[in-house]
């Protein structure tokens, strides 16, 4: 079950959180960063069994990364999943690159995500950097994803 759940919420993050921001950033849920976080943590919480086993922490300072992190989703308090959300941001800042980084690294998170989002920003506006050196040496996949979400009528689409 442990698997299944982790990689059902994954999934969720990858697929389906898309289409729920969009809906959200047309009917005006979403004008702010704070406004991004609230309606992620709310969807995460729908997608998360409710055993007791799963929270999600916002805002969270992590002293051993010396950064908050956006949304943190913890399995026993231990860290699986860190999320930095930027707000109308066309690519990833060197400080959100380096705090996720280190969520990796010094937090034993499995995967961390990047999001962004806003009524300017567009899978192909968004300037994806290549990983690091280091970035690549530690586990392959472990720094996932970057949604770029935007307020479109059209298909949902995403930046990876």
């Amino acid at each position: 079950m442990k698997r299944d759940t982790i990689s059902k919420v994954e999934h969720f993050i990858r697929h389906e959180l898309a289409t729920k921001l969009q809906y959200d950033l047309r009917n005006l849920r979403i004008t702010k960063e704070a406004d991004a976080e609230c309606c992620i943590y709310y969807h995460l919480r729908k997608t998360l069994p409710a055993d007791g086993r799963w929270s999600i922490l916002a805002r969270k300072y992590a002293r051993r990364t010396g950064h908050y992190i956006d949304l943190l989703v913890l399995r026993k308090k231990r860290p699986r999943l860190a999320i930095e959300i930027k707000w109308n941001k066309k690519s990833m800042e060197q400080k959100d690159r380096r705090s996720l980084r280190r969520a990796l690294g010094r937090m034993h998170a499995s995967k961390v995500y990047f999001i962004t989002i806003g009524p300017n920003v567009s899978p192909e506006s968004y300037d994806k950097k290549d990983k690091t050196e280091s970035e690549r040496r530690v586990e392959p996949n472990a720094m996932s994803s970057t949604l770029a979400i935007q307020n479109a009528t059209m298909e949902p689409q995403m930046a990876f």
